[in-house]
């Protein structure tokens, strides 16, 4: 697969001009999803996750449903992640301090300002392998899926790619021409 970009996003704050957000292990990141035991009754009702980048992206297994698993590059975050929240926009918030020039007589202020950049899309979970204990009449060993916590994140420079794909891009055009 070869080296990622360098995971810089520059912002421009209307007020403080550009911002590097670069992606480390360690910076804060969340996403929106659904809770899937509790989605709301009269509408969605969305939640918030919140984490940190655990592991910069690398090629890592995969896990599909029904115990299949493919090769792929992504972030590891430690979020709390559990299942439903696949195709989440993840996004990463950094602090930064800004000094501007304020007046006529030269004096510097700094200032506290929030960027945030989309840096993926979560595209799973891990889940760990335990043995429960039976209780009653069971026999044999029962294994359970413990949450790891650890959310599989797809690099936004992934996504980008697979959108500008030739087929992909063949389809949308396909998609707008018979919607007019």
């Amino acid at each position: 697969m070869g080296p990622g970009p360098d995971y810089e996003v520059i912002n421009e704050h209307p007020i403080y001009g550009p911002i590097s957000i670069k992606s480390q292990v360690g910076a804060e990141i969340y996403f929106a999803g659904l809770f899937s035991q509790h989605p709301g009754h009269e509408k969605i009702l969305p939640i918030a996750r919140f984490g940190h980048i655990a592991r910069m992206p690398s090629e890592i297994t995969m896990p599909r449903t029904g115990g299949t698993s493919f090769e792929a590059e992504a972030y590891l975050m430690e979020s709390h992640s559990w299942g439903g929240h696949s195709g989440s926009s993840t996004f990463i918030a950094k602090p930064t301090f800004v000094d501007r020039l304020e007046g006529s007589d030269g004096v510097f202020r700094t200032d506290h300002v929030w960027s945030h950049a989309f840096i993926g899309l979560v595209s799973g979970h891990f889940e760990i392998d335990a043995q429960a204990k039976p209780t009653g009449d069971v026999m044999g060993i029962i294994t359970t899926a413990l949450n790891s916590g650890m959310a599989i994140v797809t690099p936004a420079h992934k996504v980008t790619e697979l959108l500008m794909r030739d087929d992909v891009v063949e389809a949308r055009i396909e998609a707008v021409e018979k919607y007019k």
